[in-house]
């Protein structure tokens, strides 16, 4: 439920998730016993606008640094490299991925996390008297937000492997550009008919720079999103 754009567990989701569920059943909880729909504190109303704004700059900062750009897809699904029936980011959320930047501990992640976790806590013990009435001290809430301003900001950053790769893909679709452009010239201004007429002495030394970045991207790719390319895949179009 927590799973964010790239198929990891998000921390901005599960903190809008955790305290909306808490004060929801706090809701719930004071109807049940007194037939009343009970006010919520302002400190409340705060506490849930520091988690949603959290978890919306998150997600724009992940949709933007952890995906695969729409020309990249767009390329890789022509090359057949990402087959149009899978996610590239379909992948398993796990509790580690809370604490975790491309498999390394991230202090900013953690920081963040318990800091939620004590405000979550002092909110179910708190706030089960009387929600109306429920305060956070200013310090910790403010600790809070200073946690969430420090978690975005090492999201913004923090370097990612998707963005690694997409960098190679851009290179990798220039580096096809510049073959089909020698390719063309090397036969009289016509675009060739096959690769292998393609693949003449003029254009053979762009060829050969566009099959070593090839290869490279292919692993990279492979490793970062678990999905096999063909050696025969690696050719350029024409």
């Amino acid at each position: 439920m927590s799973a964010g754009a790239d198929g990891k567990a998000s921390l901005g989701k599960l903190q809008i998730l955790m305290f909306s569920l808490i004060v929801f059943g706090l809701i719930t909880y004071f109807l049940l016993r007194t037939g009343v729909l009970t006010d919520i504190s302002s400190t409340v109303l705060l506490l849930l606008g520091i988690a949603g704004i959290g978890s919306t700059v998150a997600k724009g900062a992940d949709n933007s640094r952890t995906t695969i750009t729409p020309e990249n897809k767009a390329w890789l699904l022509r090359k057949q490299w990402l087959p149009s029936t899978l996610n590239p980011n379909n992948v398993d959320a796990h509790w580690r991925d809370l604490f975790t930047t491309d498999g390394e501990f991230d202090v900013y992640r953690y920081q963040s996390f318990i800091f939620s976790i004590v405000v979550g806590g002092a909110l179910i013990i708190g706030g089960v008297t009387q929600l109306s009435s429920f305060e956070i001290p200013q310090t910790l809430l403010g600790i809070l937000g200073l946690s969430q301003v420090v978690y975005l900001g090492g999201k913004l950053v923090t370097p990612t492997s998707m963005a690694d790769l997409n960098k190679s893909i851009d290179d990798l679709r220039q580096a096809e550009k510049k073959f089909r452009a020698a390719a063309i010239t090397a036969n009289a201004g016509v675009l060739p008919v096959g690769l292998a007429a393609a693949i003449v002495p003029a254009s053979q030394t762009v060829y050969n720079d566009y099959m070593s970045l090839a290869t490279d991207v292919a692993t990279l790719f492979s490793v970062q999103t678990g999905i096999g390319v063909e050696p025969a895949k690696l050719q350029p179009s024409l």
